[in-house]
């Protein structure tokens, strides 16, 4: 995997394209791996690497979250959950949309969770930017497990998350989750699935719009296709790499 830092360059130059074009084009490079057919087409476009290149759906969308999901029971009253995450600089406008959300379902009856959901360091800086923008809900989950957290996400009825990996989880269990982003892999993500309507980024009003209109079911068809993909994407580096952590 290659890590991913916030750049605010939206078009990469040409010393930057021909050191990524030699990486990619180095001969201990085996195959390449992306997420979205966007990058796919980029990179193929842009950096001709002569490995094999593919993609499919995140890696997380292997979890058979939406089949765990199935076996919950009910809940009682329904759970709104928010993911929120540590920003360089908390914006009043768009705390006081997540605020706004957060009433709108109190005012309905439902109960509020909010989902801390980093481990480790991250966790902490999620915290803290969490009780900085003094946001009241019923429940607050701190939890540093993974498996944990899981649970605590596809356990909602509903949710808003500004993380990727948080709408990742909660669509694909079958949680309608609102993109409280617009990066272009929530954007790609979600137009994999179809459901453009729910990218409802904090600076707009599409977030009270849809709460006001109500929100279609997902389609579980196409949830648990695109879970196939990515697991028999994880089939292929296991037959390639029998040896590797993917085969444990």
């Amino acid at each position: 995997g290659v890590g991913v830092t916030n750049n605010s360059q939206k078009e990469p130059n040409k010393e930057t394209i021909d050191a990524l074009r030699a990486y990619l084009n180095h001969p201990g490079m085996q195959m390449i791996h992306v997420r979205d057919v966007e990058s796919y087409t980029w990179i193929k476009d842009n950096l001709s690497p002569k490995c094999r290149l593919f993609y499919s759906p995140d890696i997380v969308c292997s979890l058979p979250l939406l089949e765990k999901r199935r076996g919950l029971e009910k809940n009682p009253t329904p759970v709104f959950g928010i993911l929120t995450r540590k920003t360089a600089k908390p914006d009043q406008v768009q705390t006081a949309k997540i605020i706004a959300s957060v009433e709108h379902f109190k005012a309905l009856g439902w109960k509020t969770r909010a989902i801390l959901l980093g481990t480790g360091s991250t966790l902490d800086d999620d915290l803290a930017d969490f009780e900085k923008r003094k946001i009241v809900v019923d429940e607050v989950v701190v939890r540093d497990s993974n498996v944990a957290l899981i649970d605590d996400v596809i356990s909602c009825d509903l949710l808003g998350s500004m993380k990727f990996h948080g709408c990742i989880v909660g669509m694909i269990a079958g949680v309608p989750t609102l993109s409280w982003a617009q990066t272009d892999k929530f954007k790609n993500f979600y137009k994999n699935i179809g459901r453009m309507d729910l990218i409802a980024p904090l600076g707009g009003d599409q977030t009270a719009k849809l709460l006001a209109e109500g929100i279609a079911p997902l389609d579980e068809a196409r949830l648990a296709q695109i879970s196939q993909e990515a697991r028999d994407a994880l089939g292929e580096l296991v037959r390639r790499y029998p040896d590797s952590e993917y085969a444990a």
